[in-house]
């Protein structure tokens, strides 16, 4: 919207400067003061926003993933639900995931996650498909997806479960959540 508004006072500067020096004396008079200032605004704002990023709502830290990634806090996640939040942020849509997560060092447990995501890559989160993930606490529920392939092993101790195992070991965690009667609490 800020570069709508900007181009249009770029417009009207150089309407105003043309109708200034071909019109008659004081036509587009009030043009040239009020594109100018208005021109410096939205390009002083849209600097600011370009510089300060969108507001922290681009992902998680990269020091943090990073950090994640030398604990060994990585795991794979399962999408259980798929929402539109309708909320969007410069034309990304916001998302919101019901996952089943299955740490390489704890148990599995649902939680919920909050991605904002390129509309081209929205499919990728459908129902069913699995993701790796990274824990970004070590106590907490706080993911990070990353674009690792969940299919490739990654070291040689990498103790990630294939589908089969994956799909026992969260059935088995359904299980017990649905005995306790907490759903959507650790397993």
């Amino acid at each position: 919207m800020l570069r709508i508004i900007f181009f249009a006072a770029l417009g009207l500067l150089a309407g105003s400067g043309v109708t200034m020096l071909l019109g008659p004396s004081g036509a587009g008079i009030w043009a040239f003061p009020t594109g100018l200032t208005v021109a410096i605004l939205t390009g002083t704002l849209a600097a600011i926003l370009r510089s300060a990023g969108s507001g922290g709502l681009s992902g998680p830290d990269p020091e943090l993933i990073a950090a994640a990634r030398s604990a060994d806090r990585l795991g794979l996640a399962r999408v259980d639900v798929m929402h539109a939040s309708g909320i969007e942020v410069n034309g990304r849509p916001l998302l919101k995931l019901e996952v089943t997560v299955l740490p390489r060092s704890r148990a599995p447990f649902r939680t919920t996650a909050r991605p904002l995501v390129s509309p081209h890559l929205a499919g990728r989160y459908a129902p069913g498909s699995l993701h790796v993930v990274a824990l970004l606490t070590p106590d907490g529920a706080e993911l990070a997806f990353l674009d690792d392939d969940p299919s490739q092993p990654r070291g040689p101790a990498c103790g990630c479960p294939r589908r089969a195992a994956w799909a026992r070991r969260s059935r088995r965690a359904g299980a017990r959540s649905a005995r306790t009667g907490l759903s959507g609490a650790r397993c």
